[in-house]
């Protein structure tokens, strides 16, 4: 099955363009599906991809040609098979991430997941890839000579149907890869709103349960304003934030022409951008802000150049294409996962654990944001830093959101989802502590700390509401009170502006403002 001589050599170079399309096209579309990531970095990266895919296919494919012709017909074999079925793979997985239902692997996790479990369910990262893989390959090896000018123009024709749906992509998305470069001139910094908004933070966690203390946070509560009956727009983190930011009530998320839209409960299309949000307000007031976020990409989202963190429009990102398609450097922390030596988890262990270095603990692993650099951050002329954090979220669409560090911190494994969230849960009531004690020092500065959720644990309560986190306290005034009343989310940004105007000075004046709030019906918070 000698392909590479057998076929001319306008065949091959054919062949060459085919393959870097199709690599070129795996990275493309399996963004594509991800509505969030910056127009310009995706145009950037899959250029390079392209021309650097297109090089290395053909000096494979030069030396391939000089080889070939005193190598076994088995070693033929083996070479021809395994670089077709990488093709082939990678193809599979194109018409997959197009149809947008479920990708490719995660249907082998779903079936592996069937089989492995306990101690074994590791095995599925590996083998939701070495399976499908092996598949293709054993019916490559074993597929006769007179087949393979079929699979080959059967490459050429795909890589080419993908690549017009690509060109046709990329032209509407460079409408849309410019953003705003934003002048704020602040003209008052003594006040200072320091925003935390945790992912999946279910306050019915915070009393005891499973055994779980977290002290530091019961704490802030018996310092602050903490509502029991405060309700998110949504369980679901893409509708929840945009619609508090935006101080909206959602009913749903539209995306067209790249941008995001929500629907309002009275249909009406709003854009999700800056000039509909709180941060508009906060530069209409003459203040400024800061966003920073391993949750939603905001930079995106509200095209935003500076004042937040994490925008992919810089040239240090503008070679992750080649990095994470043609090299494997993203399965490298998975590998070394196996070997690691954690011990198994212990809630007693946890509730004691403690930690006295502020650059041991990270606001943000994601952003290299230790407590260090948070206090460097906070104490810069800005009025509103708003930090969405991965914490304590466990589990995103089956997979689990990364936490080594966290794992690694209480040298622990967690062999369940209870287990991670609850650990999770533990290192956010570190992370508060320390949170609050850096603010606790600042004399010269009037602070307000809100410590809010986008939704509670979904899957405590999958079919029915339940109260989200919300805890607010201005230092300087240690009066507690806890409310009741029913209400939702969306009024936080109008809570930040009367703060950042001294209209609100005291704990009992937030509380006099959530108390005036309208009832809000949980049977109107957004479900899926």
């Amino acid at each position: 099955m000698r392909i590479i001589s057998n076929t001319s050599k306008l065949k091959n170079y054919i062949l060459v363009i085919s393959f870097s399309l199709i690599f070129t096209e795996f990275y493309f579309f399996n963004w594509k599906t991800q509505f969030f990531v910056s127009n310009a970095y995706l145009i950037f990266n899959t250029l390079v991809l392209f021309i650097f895919s297109l090089v290395l296919f053909f000096l494979i494919y030069l030396i391939y040609s000089k080889i070939n012709s005193v190598l076994s017909e088995n070693i033929i074999r083996i070479i021809d098979a395994t670089i077709f079925s990488l093709v082939i793979f990678k193809l599979i997985q194109i018409l997959f991430f197009y149809a947008n239902i479920i990708d490719f692997k995660s249907l082998f996790a779903i079936l592996l997941k069937k089989i492995f479990f306990g101690n074994l369910l590791f095995l599925v990262s590996f083998l939701k890839i070495i399976l499908p893989y092996l598949l293709i390959f054993f019916f490559i090896f074993f597929l006769k000579k007179k087949y393979f000018e079929i699979i080959i123009n059967f490459i050429i024709s795909f890589s080419l149907v993908f690549f017009t749906f690509m060109v046709f992509d990329i032209s509407k998305r460079i409408e849309n890869t410019f953003y705003k470069d934003l002048n704020i001139d602040t003209i008052n910094d003594k006040r200072k709103v320091i925003w935390l908004l945790l992912d999946e933070y279910d306050p019915s966690y915070i009393e005891n349960k499973y055994g779980l203390n977290l002290k530091y946070t019961n704490r802030i509560i018996e310092k602050s304003v903490m509502h029991n009956r405060t309700f998110s727009p949504s369980d679901a983190t893409l509708y929840s934030a945009p619609s508090t930011l935006m101080k909206t009530q959602i009913k749903n998320v539209i995306f067209e022409d790249f941008k995001m839209k929500i629907l309002d409960k009275n249909n009406k299309k709003i854009d999700f951008n800056i000039e509909n949000t709180i941060f508009n307000s906060i530069i209409d007031e003459k203040f400024s802000f800061q966003i920073f976020s391993e949750a939603l990409p905001y930079c995106t989202m509200l095209r935003l150049n500076n004042n937040c963190e994490k925008n992919f429009n810089q040239i240090k990102f503008y070679f992750d294409g080649v990095i994470n398609t043609l090299t494997p450097i993203k399965y490298f922390p998975k590998i070394l996962e196996v070997f690691n030596n954690r011990s198994k988890f212990n809630i007693d262990k946890i509730n004691n654990f403690n930690v006295k270095n502020n650059k041991e603990i990270f606001l943000s692993k994601e952003l290299n944001i230790d407590m260090e650099k948070f206090e460097d951050i906070i104490n810069e002329d800005k009025n509103l830093f708003y930090f969405h954090l991965f914490l304590p979220h466990t589990n995103n669409k089956g997979h689990l959101v990364s936490s080594k560090h966290i794992r690694d911190k209480f040298n622990m494994n967690a062999e369940s989802d209870l287990e991670h969230y609850l650990m999770k849960l533990k290192y956010t009531d570190i992370l508060l502590n320390k949170i609050y004690n850096i603010l606790d020092k600042i004399d010269d500065k009037e602070i307000l700390l809100l410590v809010t959720s986008d939704h509670w644990r979904r899957v405590d309560s999958p079919n029915q509401a339940k109260p989200s986190l919300f805890v607010s306290k201005i230092f300087g005034d240690n009066q507690k009170y806890q409310l009741e009343n029913d209400i939702l989310n969306i009024f936080i940004p109008d809570l930040i502006i009367a703060f950042l105007r001294e209209e609100i000075e005291t704990h009992n004046q937030i509380k006099s403002f959530l108390k005036n709030l309208p009832f809000f019906d949980l049977k109107d918070t957004r479900l899926f």
